[in-house]
Order: C-alpha cells, then structure tokens, then sequence
C-alpha cells in the first residue's frame, strides 16, 4: 500500500518540473522582448532628436523667388492709350462748352469737370455745373445739354461701358421738403437723374442698354459737407467708363 503511493508521488515530480521550465523559458521570453523594444524607444527617440537639433541649427533656406506672369505691356500700353486719348476728348469737349455761355462769353458760374482715373482701370467723368440740374429736377437744363450730348456721342463712339451715378445737394433736399419736386427724398431724385440720362442718351444714340447702368446717391457722398454755393458741386452726374473689354 505505502508503495503504490511513493510511486504515484513519484510519476508526478517530472511533469511539475516541466511545467516550471515551460514558465520559465516564457517569462525569459517575454523579457527579451520587452527589452528589445525599450532598446528600439531609445534608438527612436535619440533619432528623432538628433533629427530636431538638426532642423534647429539649419540655415534658413531662400525662398525661391516668384514667378511672375509675363505681362502684356503692348495690351496695357494701347488701353492706357485709350483712356488717355477719350479723357482728352472730353475734357476738350468740358473747356470748349461749359466754360462759355450761350453768347460765347466766359461764364459767370464756373463749371466744374473732372477726369479721374480708378484703380480698376475704369475712369470717371465728374460734371458738377451749377446749372445742370434745377433744383428738386431730374431733367438736364437747355444750356448744358450741348455739352451732354457731345459727352454721349464721345462715348458711344468708343463702344465703352458706362454707368451713371446720380447726385443730390442741400437745395435739392430742401425743395423736397417744401413739395417743390416731384420725389419723396433725394434717393429718388438722385436715381431719377441717372435714369434720364440714361434713357436720354439711349434714345438719341441708339445706345444698346447692355452697355449702361445707372444708380442714384441721394445726398450722402457730398464733395462739400456743408450748405452754401460751393455745396452746389453736389448736385451732380458722375459717369463711370468702364474699361476695355479685351
């Protein structure tokens, strides 16, 4: 009886001590793995901040220098011609109409007309003559039409683009509020203005309406800010030709 159990206690010993050896060559396993890969962070990092010095301590490159688009100077040169030589016209136009009366005399209210060129390559034509407009009115005054219609078939000749900007003045507001006009504010007034003119110019030179626009200011983009004669440049048309179109 004690023989059979010293053999049963015996045929067991080797099998635990397998067991022990198989944990022992997976935890040695596991190590070496986990070491190896603590050894490769290492590696990584040491890398990767030999990496950063080295962008730190680098020179700074140049930055390559930007193409330019070839410019079209011939194209550039005959628009700018253009400009140059309808802003001529028309300021010929201005100093031969508006600077005389109907007599030919020099006039007693200087008229006053500008050329302006606009960053968009656009210009504008700014006609501030007293007697442009009664006040209260959109129809352009009998004295000052001759030089309307010289500005018109200036322009349509040209085949340009324009639009027509309205303008009102102190007078005009105060006619308004005295039922001496037919509009109920000066954004009225101003956009009737530009309509007239409009209409006008597309019936006399047959100005195909594509070609133009028109827009109304009322009383709040003043060249002078307070009432008075020189205030008067107020009430006025400013015609925006449009540039070429290539």
């Amino acid at each position: 009886m004690s023989s059979a159990r010293a053999a049963r206690v015996s045929s067991s010993a080797p099998s635990e001590n397998r067991w022990t050896l198989a944990f022992a060559i997976v935890m040695l396993l596991l190590f070496a793995l986990c070491l190896s890969r603590y050894s490769l962070s290492k590696k990584e990092a040491s890398r990767l901040q030999d990496e950063i010095a080295a962008l730190k301590n680098a020179p700074p490159k140049a930055a390559a220098p930007a193409k330019e688009a070839p410019a079209d100077s011939g194209a550039a040169a005959k628009a700018a011609g253009a400009n140059a030589d309808l802003q001529e016209a028309i300021l010929g136009e201005a100093r031969a109409f508006l600077a005389t009366d109907a007599n030919g005399k020099k006039a007693k209210e200087q008229s006053d007309v500008e050329v302006l060129d606009l960053a968009s390559g656009d210009f504008l034509v700014r006609v501030a003559a007293p007697n442009l407009f009664a006040p209260g009115s959109a129809k352009v005054t009998a004295a000052i039409r001759p030089f309307v219609d010289r500005l018109g078939a200036l322009i349509v000749k040209s085949g340009r683009r324009l639009r027509i900007e309205g303008h009102a003045d102190f007078d005009d507001a105060e006619a308004i509020s005295r039922k001496a006009s037919d509009y109920a504010n000066t954004w009225e007034l101003s956009a009737a203005r530009s309509a007239a003119l409009a209409q006008y110019w597309m019936r006399k030179f047959d100005l195909d309406p594509v070609k133009i626009e028109s827009a109304g200011f009322g009383k709040y983009r003043p060249l002078e800010p307070k009432p008075g004669r020189p205030a008067q440049a107020n009430r006025r048309i400013e015609i925006v030709i449009l540039r070429a179109e290539s």
